[in-house]
């Protein structure tokens, strides 16, 4: 995470208050069951902003676009967003609190001819790796292999 990831110590405060912890979540997999279990029950997956933007015509990057933005939005409106606001403002939450997360590009495999267009991140202890999709919503961190697939 470089000082511009980082989010302001009031900010975090309340963000992990919202989220229904008292103190930041242990970076071990424990601690990432708990945080991505709040995430999926209390962080929308939807294009509210994403919609009055385009609406308005606005040329400026996407509302959420930042993950400060983004976490300032949800705790005034309640409102998420789409992929890439969600897994922007979820990998960085992860990164300050100090798991080893990744942002991963992958595709919801609506056509098998179409390219990769969605994001999501991944949480790494050892040699384990975790889906954590703030999009799908699972309720879990997934775990995946080697070649990129749940186990079976």
């Amino acid at each position: 995470m470089t000082a511009a990831d980082l989010l302001a110590e009031d900010l975090l405060e309340r963000i992990l208050e919202r989220l229904g912890f008292s103190q930041a979540p242990a970076a071990d997999l424990a601690g990432l069951e708990q945080l991505y279990a709040s995430w999926c029950h209390l962080v929308p997956f939807d294009n509210v902003r994403k919609l009055i933007h385009l609406s308005n015509k606005n040329p400026a990057a996407l509302a959420g676009d930042d993950a400060t933005d983004f976490f300032e939005a949800w705790l005034r409106h309640g409102t998420g967003g789409t992929c890439w606001p969600g897994h922007g403002a979820l990998y960085n939450l992860l990164g300050v609190l100090g798991f080893d997360a990744d942002r991963g590009v992958a595709t919801m495999m609506a056509s098998a001819s179409l390219p990769p267009g969605h994001g999501t991140v991944i949480v790494r202890f050892d040699d384990k790796r975790y889906i954590v999709d703030a999009s799908i919503l699972h309720g879990r961190p997934l775990r995946i292999d080697e070649g990129g697939r749940l186990p079976a």
